[in-house]
């Protein structure tokens, strides 16, 4: 019997010293501690792409007109055939589809032809590179416009943008850069603090400023100025260091 309470006295003292070890444990490892820093890295990029939409619409003449004859309506087609064959070739434009027909009005109740409405337009995309290449084509468009006489040619603004392909290598970019001061941050807390700290989370945000609009003039031959586009990715990290 002696023996017996012996051994439960002992169990009892093991017992408690091993809960003790264990809530000594746990609480030492509360003792770490988090929190957040903001890191911020900036970007400046010029934009690589321009767009612009060339329009055809109808001339005075063709507006005027109240008749028009098979051999003007072939005109209007070979001209624009040709506008088609320069768009294709230099690949920068697409579309060019033309839309004739006769507009009309109305007096005391009797529809009245005025004359005929032209409308076509291409869609552009250019690259820093093309310039020239496209004010070559807008000006070879434009001649052809002029030498058929119904149908005229405005000149379209040129929109600056920034390609998808330079914003994913900026971002990319960005992202590395501040992967690499989280994680020289981490070394420097663990030295200073006579710890070991590393990084939780890290949660990314984008804050952008678009580049202005620039209108340019097809008899420009340089390409046209705009202002850089501002990419600021803002990082909040969350550190752990042990205690």
């Amino acid at each position: 019997m002696r023996i017996l309470n012996l051994f439960i006295a002992f169990s009892c003292v093991m017992l408690v010293f091993i809960m003790t070890l264990l809530f000594s444990n746990f609480y030492i490892k509360d003792k770490g501690f988090s929190f957040s820093q903001n890191l911020y890295d900036s970007t400046k990029i010029l934009p690589d792409v321009f767009t612009s939409t060339p329009r055809f619409f109808q001339s005075a003449s063709l507006a005027n007109k109240t008749r028009l004859s098979k051999e003007e309506k072939e005109s209007i087609a070979r001209s624009f055939n040709a506008i088609l064959d320069l768009a294709s070739k230099d690949k920068i434009c697409t579309g060019g589809s033309y839309n004739l027909e006769p507009n009309f009005y109305y007096e005391q109740g009797k529809k009245i032809q005025k004359g005929y409405n032209l409308s076509a337009f291409f869609s552009c995309e250019i690259k820093a590179d093309e310039i020239e290449k496209y004010q070559k084509l807008l000006s070879d468009m434009s001649n052809i416009a002029s030498l058929n006489g119904l149908f005229e040619m405005s000149v379209p603004s040129l929109n600056a943008r920034i390609s998808n392909e330079m914003l994913r290598k900026a971002e990319k970019e960005s992202i590395n850069r501040i992967l690499l001061q989280a994680r020289q941050l981490s070394k420097d807390y663990s030295k200073n603090l006579d710890t070991k700290c590393y990084i939780k989370s890290i949660n990314f945000t984008n804050r952008q400023t678009q580049p202005r609009a620039v209108m340019m003039k097809a008899e420009i031959p340089n390409i046209p100025v705009t202002d850089e586009k501002d990419i600021e990715k803002i990082a909040s990290i969350s550190f752990y260091c042990e205690a």
